[in-house]
């Protein structure tokens, strides 16, 4: 659930400002930002509020909170939020074992360039190195500011940015130990007689379901949800059985 709020107190101007975007170009499925820009534009030459304004783009601070359970309270979050002056925040009440999660996909499309993106620790805001990481990438892609409160991480800094450079080195290294542990114990098994290899993905009502999408009554995309299988795992047993669509 996304929510605005009124800022009290001003805004952490971005180092590097990036460009100049005229309010009328707004997207118009966001009216807000387009409101806030037109603003922007128009005071912009004369006494901007604080450090709103670079370059006569309104520059939005957007929180993302995450509680695990919803007998989970959000209310700590949400003061840091208030205190730091955050503009809008996404809520999820969900684990954080997964990048599937409605608000964080919400506040992902929503953010532009030189907004800011604030949560209160990374743990809120990725379970794992791996996660971290491609969730950052999506960020420096849009020209997005990244801040984590607790660790004290500003991709707009050289030390934030260097941090997140070593979570990607550890993530790197942490992958290679779970490789070669996985090769060092399929080879203990392999020795012992006891290694069996992937157990087989089934499903009692493939045949029947696969006839359906191959005689055109159900789509692909249909039919791997019925089964609750995987894109290449649908078409990688469709192979095996020789089914053409």
């Amino acid at each position: 659930m996304a929510t605005s709020y009124e800022s009290k107190s001003s805004f952490h101007k971005p180092a590097i400002c990036l460009n100049r975007v005229h309010p009328y170009g707004i997207v118009k499925k966001h009216p807000n930002r387009a409101v806030f820009s037109i603003l922007a534009y128009a005071i912009s030459e004369t006494n901007p509020i604080g450090n709103f304004l670079c370059e006569g783009k309104w520059i939005m601070k957007i929180g993302y909170i995450r509680i695990s359970t919803t007998d989970q309270n959000t209310a700590r979050q949400e003061a840091l939020m208030q205190e730091l002056g955050v503009n809008q925040i996404y809520i999820d009440r969900l684990s954080g074992k997964s990048l599937d999660r409605p608000e964080l996909k919400k506040m992902i499309g929503y953010v532009r360039e030189g907004d800011v993106v604030i949560v209160e620790s990374i743990s809120r805001f990725a379970r794992n190195t791996r996660d971290l990481l491609e969730l950052m990438e999506k960020l420096n892609e849009k020209k997005v500011q990244f801040v984590s409160k607790k660790e004290a991480i500003d991709t707009n800094t050289p030390t934030g940015r260097f941090m997140l450079t070593v979570f990607g080195a550890v993530a790197e290294l942490e992958r290679e130990y779970i490789l070669q542990r996985q090769k060092e114990g399929i080879a203990i098994a392999k020795e012992q007689g006891v290694y069996q290899g992937r157990r087989p993905i089934v499903r009692d009502n493939f045949d029947q379901v696969t006839d359906l999408w191959r005689n055109g009554q159900i789509t692909a995309a249909e039919a791997m949800r019925r089964l609750d299988l995987k894109s290449s795992t649908f078409y990688r047993k469709v192979r095996e059985k020789g089914v053409r669509g």
